[in-house]
C-alpha cells in the first residue's frame, strides 16, 4: 500500500515533507514536526497515523478559513 502524502503541520505550517512518523515503544505511531514539536494522533500503523494527521491538518485549515 502506498503511503498518503503528509499535509502541513497544523501548528506551525511546516510542509508535510518536513514531518516524520515516529514509532514509540508502546507500538503507537505519530506524525511529528521537529520544528514545533507537534505530535499527531497515535495510531497502530503508519498509514493510519498519516491519515489522522491529515484529517487534523484539514480541520485546522478549514477552521482558519471560517
Amino acid at each position: 500500500m502506498t503511503r498518503p502524502k503528509k499535509e502541513a503541520c497544523p501548528r506551525c505550517g511546516a510542509p508535510g515533507e518536513e514531518l516524520s512518523v515516529y514509532t514509540y515503544e508502546n507500538g503507537w505511531r505519530h506524525v511529528e514536526c521537529d520544528g514545533c514539536h507537534y505530535m499527531g494522533p497515535g495510531e497502530g500503523n503508519i498509514v493510519q497515523a498519516i491519515r489522522s494527521h491529515n484529517a487534523r491538518s484539514r480541520a485546522k485549515t478549514e477552521a482558519d478559513a471560517a
